[in-house]
Order: structure tokens, then sequence, then C-alpha cells
């Protein structure tokens, strides 16, 4: 047998095994455990809030997502407060605590404070 048929065997067996670990529930997709949110460093112009974001892998093995970025919003009332983002991306296996900061201009305050009062 020919190395392209062996290669071509062997990638078609990884296909099925992966392919069928999914099917059979063997592997699964992470998910969003919990969010956790703090208001650390303050200044007169911003706001730092801390975030913890545990993610959950249910997978045997952990997973290096070099990569893959993750863009987020912080609301507060429904009010947009913040944005920032996270590249490169790692997860162990089971519960991962991914902690990042982001700053907050304060002049972002006021239109979430007056939701308190309506």
């Amino acid at each position: 047998m020919g190395w392209l048929k062996i290669v071509g065997v062997l990638v078609v067996a990884v296909a099925a095994v992966a392919g069928g670990s999914v099917a059979l529930g063997v592997l699964g997709t992470p998910s969003v455990a919990s969010v956790d949110n703090h208001f650390a460093d303050v200044s007169n112009q911003t706001t730092a809030v801390a975030t913890n974001l545990t993610v959950t892998n249910p997978n045997p093995v952990g997973v290096q997502l070099g990569g893959v970025g993750l863009n987020y919003t912080i609301s507060m009332n429904g009010v947009e407060m913040a944005q920032g983002d996270r590249q490169g991306i790692g997860l162990g296996i089971g519960n991962s605590t991914l902690a990042f900061s982001t700053e907050m201009q304060n002049d972002r305050i006021p239109p979430w404070w007056v939701t308190h009062i309506d």
C-alpha cells in the first residue's frame, strides 16, 4: 500500500473516531459556567471592571485556542458600559477560570444610574 493510501486511511479513521466521540457524547462542547464581575481600580476618568469567566470543558483533554479570541460587552440594566477582547484562550480539563480587566469610561455611569430611578 502506498504512503498516500496509508495517510488517507489514517485521516478517515481519525475523522471517524472524532465524529463517533461527539455523537456518543464522549467529546462535548465547552460552556460558560459563571461570570463574576466587580469594580477594581478607579480614577477620575475610568473604572476597571475585573472579570472572572469560568468555562467548563467536559472533554478528557485540555484545549489551547491560540488563534481564538473573545469579544465581549459589559452591560448593566441594559446600558452598555464597556467593551473588550481577549486573545489566546486556553481551557484545561474541567473548570477553567479566565481572569481579565476592562476599562470603563466613567461618563457611562450617569446613563446607567438613571435606570435605578425609573
